[in-house]
């Protein structure tokens, strides 16, 4: 299957994408079900930086899998939305 770790280089996506220089270590938020996503404090603003699956992006897992996930996602999502506003 080969490596299907998350590659995370914060350093490097900040200067490719000129976000600025990072102030601190970037910051896991919590919630996401089939990703991972990353609050990241620059000199210049605050970003959140979503990364991947790489076991989604690969197409490791077969698809139906991952319509059920995406599915299993969105209707989580939706039943969250009822709940705050009851």
């Amino acid at each position: 299957m080969g490596n299907l770790n998350y590659n995370l280089n914060f350093e490097t996506l900040c200067t490719k994408y000129e976000l600025g220089h990072l102030k601190n270590e970037p910051e896991q938020v919590t919630g996401g079900l089939l990703h991972r996503m990353y609050r990241l404090q620059t000199d210049k603003a605050l970003y959140a930086v979503k990364a991947l699956n790489p076991q989604i992006i690969s197409g490791i897992l077969p698809y139906p899998t991952v319509l059920f996930q995406k599915k299993f996602t969105d209707w989580c999502s939706q039943d969250y939305k009822r709940r705050t506003y009851l």
